[in-house]
């Protein structure tokens, strides 16, 4: 699965943790610490949006939609 993942960023270059959860069909937790594993290697940016609204509770906003991940090679 690693394999698939990592090709998939590579292809993107820039992914969001949903897109990699649906795609996988993972729980963000355990995606998250399949990409720490190219995170502490250098190869993996993750970057957390900041929420413009402020306090909003529109499904556009979960966490998971929030956080991206961009490769680095």
């Amino acid at each position: 699965m690693l394999t698939e993942i990592k090709k998939l960023l590579i292809e993107r270059k820039t992914v969001s943790l949903y897109d990699l959860c649906v795609h996988f069909n993972s729980e963000a937790t355990a995606m998250e610490k399949m990409l720490e594993v190219w995170i502490h290697k250098g190869k993996l940016r993750k970057k957390e949006i900041q929420n413009t609204c402020g306090s909003c509770h529109d499904m556009n906003c979960q966490r998971e939609k929030m956080i991206m991940y961009e490769w680095n090679e």
